[in-house]
């Protein structure tokens, strides 16, 4: 496991998202604009919970195809929601900074070799979320192929100051 950005994130933030009750994919677009704020079209995709994880990793490879936010129906849709949200916000970063590859996120840990996810690396993304009610900690998983994780590791020095970083 690697470590990646620390994220505070307001929760009035985080999408709103009609997840159904089956594992799938949530399949986004590239960034619309520079800025990252316009709508962007969004798609579930159902895939058997044992190959979440490569189904995921093969569909951000697809054209059109932005971000792959993993959804297991056994976990917490605030969660998926969260991991949509770090997706995105990674995707836009990575885009501004010259880097245009997809990204794939999970809200919750899965073993790799019990979704199809053999040989996939897992980088862990933390997150700081804002209730109005006081403070949660979350940690997010971006999915890599061997090929991605080098790039990113690569990448790594230039993109600290990326992200919302914990100030606390």
């Amino acid at each position: 496991m690697t470590a990646g950005t620390e994220w505070e994130i307001d929760g009035a933030d985080l999408p709103t998202l009609v997840l159904p009750d089956t594992d799938g994919l949530i399949l986004a677009g590239p960034p619309a604009a520079p800025a990252g704020e316009a709508c962007v079209e969004v798609d579930f995709l159902p895939v058997e919970p044992d190959v979440l994880l490569r189904a995921a990793v093969d569909a951000a490879a697809w054209p059109h195809v932005g971000s792959v936010t993993v959804h297991p129906r056994r976990h917490p849709p605030a969660r998926t929601r969260l991991a949509f949200f770090i997706g995105r916000q990674l995707r836009i970063e990575r885009s501004a900074a010259g880097w245009n590859s997809p990204v794939v996120t999970l809200g919750a840990a899965l073993r790799p070799e019990s979704a199809g996810g053999q040989g996939l690396r897992m980088v862990a993304h933390h997150a700081r979320v804002h209730d109005g009610g006081g403070w949660s900690r979350h940690t997010l998983w971006e999915v890599m192929g061997l090929r991605q994780y080098v790039t990113w590791l690569d990448r790594r020095p230039a993109s600290r100051g990326m992200g919302r970083p914990d100030r606390a």
